[in-house]
C-alpha cells in the first residue's frame, strides 16, 4: 500500500508543479507624467473656431508662465497598484492591474489689466489618472531562487480627470478615457512561501489621448482640448502573495 501511494505522489508531482496559481501584488507607484494637453479649439458665437496651443508664447501669455507648467512640463504624481495574476503555466500568467495617481498644485500668476494696475490669479488644479490594463506576465513561477525578475505587457484604458478652479472665475474640468499600456518588469525577494517583497517594478507606460470637451462654471463658450500622446514611466515597490 505504502509503495502503492509513493508511486501515485511521484506521477502527480509534474501535475501539481504545473498547478495553475494565483498571485496578488499591492504597492505604492510613482509616475513622471507627461501631459496629454496639446492645444484647445474654442468657438464664438459668429466667429470661426480658434484653436491656441498651450506650449506657445500665446499660451503664456493667455495663461500665465507658471499655469503654463500644467500644460506644458512632466509631473510627478504618487498613487498605488494593485494587480491579480492566474499562472497558466511554468512560465506564462493571465494578469489584471489597476493603478491611480494624483496630484494636487496651485499656480499662482500676475497679469496687468491696465495702467499701474495687476491682477493675481491663482489657479488650483487637481490631476488624476486611473488605468485599468490586463494583459501577460512572464516569470518562472517554479522558481525556489530568492530573487524572482517578471516582465509583462499590459494593455487598456487610462481615464484621466483634470479639474481647474479659480476662485470667482471658473471651476471646469476636463475628462478623457483613452488606450493606455504597461510595458515592463520587476524584481520579487522571497520573504515566506506565502509572501514576496516587491523590490522594483519599472513599466513604460504611454497613454494615447484625444479631445475632450472642457465644462464647468465660468466656462461661456464651447471648448474642445485637443490631445497628445504621453510617454510616461512608472517606478513602484510593495508585496505579492501567493
Amino acid at each position: 500500500m505504502r509503495r502503492t501511494i509513493c508511486l501515485w505522489m511521484l506521477l502527480a508531482m509534474p501535475v501539481m508543479a504545473q498547478e495553475k496559481k494565483w498571485e496578488f501584488s499591492i504597492g505604492y507607484s510613482t509616475t513622471r507624467a507627461s501631459s496629454t494637453f496639446e492645444s484647445e479649439t474654442f468657438v464664438v458665437p459668429g466667429q470661426n473656431p480658434e484653436t491656441l496651443k498651450y506650449c506657445t508664447a500665446a499660451g503664456e501669455e493667455s495663461f500665465g508662465p507658471n499655469f503654463q507648467q500644467f500644460f506644458c512640463e512632466r509631473k510627478g504624481m504618487n498613487g498605488f497598484d494593485l494587480a491579480a495574476t492566474w499562472n497558466v503555466h511554468r512560465y506564462v500568467g493571465i494578469k489584471g492591474n489597476v493603478s491611480s495617481h494624483f496630484k494636487k498644485e496651485s499656480f499662482v500668476d500676475i497679469f496687468e489689466v491696465g495702467p499701474g494696475e495687476t491682477f493675481t490669479a491663482d489657479v488650483e488644479t487637481k490631476d488624476r489618472i486611473t488605468m485599468l490594463l490586463a494583459g501577460v506576465q512572464l516569470r518562472d513561477n517554479q522558481s525556489s531562487a530568492r530573487f524572482r525578475p517578471f516582465a509583462h505587457a499590459l494593455a487598456g484604458a487610462a481615464r484621466q480627470t483634470a479639474h481647474f478652479r479659480l476662485p470667482g472665475a471658473f471651476d471646469a474640468s476636463a475628462k478623457e478615457t483613452s488606450f493606455a499600456m504597461k510595458v515592463g518588469g520587476g524584481v520579487d525577494v522571497r520573504l515566506t512561501d506565502r509572501i514576496d517583497l516587491r523590490l522594483i517594478e519599472v513599466n513604460y507606460n504611454p497613454l494615447f489621448a484625444g479631445e475632450r470637451p472642457l465644462k464647468g462654471e465660468g466656462i461661456d463658450v464651447p471648448i474642445t482640448v485637443n490631445g497628445r500622446t504621453a510617454n510616461n514611466w512608472t517606478v513602484g515597490f510593495g508585496f505579492v502573495v501567493h
